[in-house]
């Protein structure tokens, strides 16, 4: 089974420590233009694998482009074209060649470059991955072509034109269309060796200026598939790489895989369907050299690029956000150890009373109802009534006795030192939670990191907390900077 959850739980230590003992870990992206999430994640040694089919224009990754200090600047004529496809205009070279140093002939070659020179060690094209695992790539392709044939969905030829499989097939060919009208036939038999051939002749074109590749591109199901087994095949006789019952790969995603994996519900569903459908017909082709499960961890990673930065300043003050959050979120845990620990001492102490001493507490409370807490001002009037009968109703008036002393000690114990140190905790945080919102935190690319020298920053405070638990964070600061603090912190003793 190819089981897809949501790794919203798992802090970067925790992924670190299970890439530690030999665990997959895996970063899909687009070449391109890294964001800061993705900048960090390579910084951190996470093994960055690069989707090489994407168009110039595409929105997240924009390879049609180079992005520094906040400005993009256009590198191609043909941004319209699979980044494969297109090629660098003069005024790109001209401005690529003050960074980089040397001539490029495709903007794919200079996304690729660029990050294989700042993390030589675990950056790499997704093909490449593949190929470092022939021939069990190989015949997985050639197994999945011909059970799915179907999600090979796109034809593209040495032009970069790209043809759509038609919705409706029949006959020994498949049938894709251009925009045009034109058509592009392929017998059944060779849609894997197409598809083999344009992974490698991406490689080519990519690596060492080969041609523009021409032939079949897959589907996104398939490459998370494919690059999950490959990851997971080439360690399997590692300790925690390979089980035979069962294997967890963490895959941190963007926005886009979040989306179709997890938070689309009907589309996860359709997804989750079909990646099990894939995973089975590999697991029954192989046979003992894949795990019965495979556990598909998805860490999201749009929270990280609320608190990355590369301005040393503003990390500082992220940090120290964190600090006061963590120092607030222990105090709460004391004081709530505390009060229970008073609840129960309250309940000991109201069931032995007598009954005249129950009935007169009724009466002292009802007596002051005004300054009572709003929860319990009903119960309290309730029991007052019910004292007409106090035999019947004994058991419901202690009760709503206990639920009261218990609402009275926690609304009137405001000047315990929990509290007032909980206060304090509350207007620092408030005070440097607004002063970042008023900071604008630059977004920092890897040619400004080629340029300086400089890195990213994950606060420290941060780095245990799940990414579930950083956005918790995250929200409650910027709540209360920007709703305020109120609170009256006073001395009252209800008797």
């Amino acid at each position: 089974m190819f089981k897809v959850t949501n790794g919203e739980n798992y802090s970067l230590e925790q992924i670190l420590a299970h890439q530690k003992t030999e665990g997959s870990v895996l970063r899909s992206a687009h070449v391109g233009n890294f964001n800061p999430p993705t900048l960090l994640l390579a910084q951190e040694g996470f093994p960055i694998i690069l989707h090489e089919h994407i168009r110039g224009e595409a929105k997240i990754y924009e390879p049609a482009y180079i992005k520094v200090g906040g400005k993009k600047f256009l590198i191609t004529d043909q941004p319209t074209l699979p980044l494969t496809h297109a090629v660098m205009n003069k005024e790109g070279r001209d401005r690529v060649q003050t960074i980089m140093g040397q001539d490029f002939q495709r903007p794919a070659q200079l996304h690729y470059r660029s990050l294989k020179k700042l993390f030589p060690e675990n950056i790499q094209l997704t093909s490449q991955l593949f190929f470092e695992q022939d021939p069990f790539f190989g015949q997985a392709l050639e197994i999945l072509s011909k059970q799915f044939p179907l999600l090979f969905a796109n034809f593209v030829d040495k032009n970069g034109k790209v043809f759509n499989l038609a919705e409706n097939q029949s006959g020994e060919r498949q049938v894709y269309f251009g925009e045009d009208g034109q058509q592009i036939e392929i017998d059944h038999h060779q849609i894997g060796e197409l598809a083999y051939n344009y992974l490698k002749q991406t490689v080519g074109a990519i690596t060492s200026n080969g041609e523009n590749p021409e032939g079949i591109v897959m589907k996104s199901s398939l490459y998370v598939l494919l690059s999950t087994l490959c990851e997971v095949y080439k360690g399997r006789n590692g300790a925690e790489r390979y089980k035979p019952g069962q294997v967890k790969v963490v895959h941190f995603s963007g926005v886009e895989m979040i989306n179709y994996l997890i938070k689309n519900k009907k589309q996860a569903e359709q997804n989750a369907r079909e990646l099990n459908a894939l995973y089975e017909t590999m697991k029954e082709k192989f046979f003992g050299l894949l795990p019965d499960d495979l556990l598909f961890e998805l860490v999201p990673t749009d929270m990280l690029g609320k608190v990355v930065t590369g301005d040393e300043r503003a990390a500082g003050k992220i940090n120290e956000l964190f600090i006061a959050h963590n120092k607030l979120t222990e105090t709460f845990v004391r004081r709530q150890q505390s009060r229970a620990g008073s609840a129960d001492e309250i309940r000991r102490r109201v069931a032995s009373w007598d009954d005249q001493t129950v009935k007169e507490r009724v009466s002292e409370l009802y007596k002051q109802i005004a300054a009572l807490p709003s929860s319990i001002k009903k119960r309290i009037s309730d029991a007052q009534e019910a004292l007409s009968d106090f035999e019947t109703n004994r058991k419901k008036i202690l009760g709503t006795l206990i639920s009261a002393e218990i609402a009275i000690k926690d609304t009137y114990a405001e000047s315990q030192e929990s509290d007032v140190e909980i206060a304090k905790i509350k207007d620092a945080l408030s005070v440097v939670s607004a002063e970042i919102q008023q900071t604008e935190i630059p977004q920092v690319s890897q040619y400004d990191v080629l340029e300086s020298k400089s890195q990213m920053r994950f606060p420290e405070a941060a780095r245990e907390l799940s990414q579930r638990q950083l956005q918790e964070a995250w929200n409650y600061s910027m709540r209360e900077s920007s709703e305020g603090v109120s609170r009256e912190i006073g001395n009252k003793n209800l008797k």
